[in-house]
């Protein structure tokens, strides 16, 4: 018999319990709801929420608990549920929440507000950044800059750049780039008066054959130290220049 009541007490403790929770329903009205989620808190039992991407929410409650609205975006609301809130989903409406700059005043300093007459009037002094530590600003080459961006792309990158024949045609380019800077180091020690007297080819192809010679690496390594060994060099790379250019245009005697 005792064990029944008992059994009566915890029936209508559970069934006093789940009558006084409810759930608080309804949805929250702002800009930018889809992209910011608003949390919903019940202070009272310190459980909460969060709205779903429609703004809609369901949330547990008891009457009289506190619940409190806020988000990044909007202003803080509170709301103390009654019966007329539990009877049908709620409406909540939240202001978009502005953070006010503090005032600047322009007169103290002379300022217009125009950049047109404001700017003239500044005084600008130069700065040499080497007295800071930092060294003369170096532009970089178009090459140079490919082969930074090649550096910086990481391993998937690189990968995409070789399927895609990007580095293969990069590795060209730098081997024309290196050849080109030679042929510009060889090209003041290969005069007219060098080719038209020694070398037996028409100055008009001065560029061409510094370009030719600027393979030879004894060739680069011996200009302006070996005068004499340079020119025999010269004269054997002009016989090899003169037979891939069979049609040149003879030098004038």
């Amino acid at each position: 018999m005792k064990i029944f009541f008992l059994s009566l007490i915890l029936i209508f403790n559970c069934i006093q319990l789940f009558s006084q929770s409810k759930e608080l329903r309804g949805e929250i009205l702002a800009d930018s709801i889809q992209y910011y989620q608003v949390n919903i808190v019940n202070i009272t039992q310190e459980t909460g929420t969060t709205t779903a991407k429609d703004g809609h929410f369901v949330l547990a409650v008891n009457l009289n608990d506190s619940v409190v609205f806020s988000s990044l975006i909007h202003e803080f609301k509170a709301l103390k549920v009654n019966e007329e809130h539990l009877k049908e989903p709620i409406k909540i409406h939240l202001k978009p929440q502005i953070n006010e700059l503090p005032e600047v005043v322009l007169k103290p300093y002379d300022l217009s507000g125009d950049i047109l007459i404001d700017v003239p009037k500044i005084k600008v002094s130069h700065i040499d950044q080497t007295n800071y530590g930092f060294g003369t600003v170096r532009r970089l080459t178009p090459i140079q800059q490919e082969i930074y961006f090649v550096q910086t792309t990481g391993v998937l990158g690189q990968v995409i750049m070789r399927l895609n024949g990007q580095m293969e045609q990069l590795r060209r380019r730098i081997e024309i780039n290196n050849k080109i800077k030679k042929q510009l180091k060889l090209r003041p020690y290969i005069t007219e008066e060098l080719m038209q007297n020694h070398l037996k080819i028409n100055p008009i192809y001065r560029d061409d054959f510094a370009y030719f010679c600027s393979a030879d690496p004894e060739l680069l390594a011996i200009l302006g130290e070996d005068k004499l060994k340079m020119i025999e060099i010269l004269i054997e790379k002009s016989k090899a220049f003169k037979k891939s250019k069979y049609n040149l245009i003879p030098h004038e005697e």
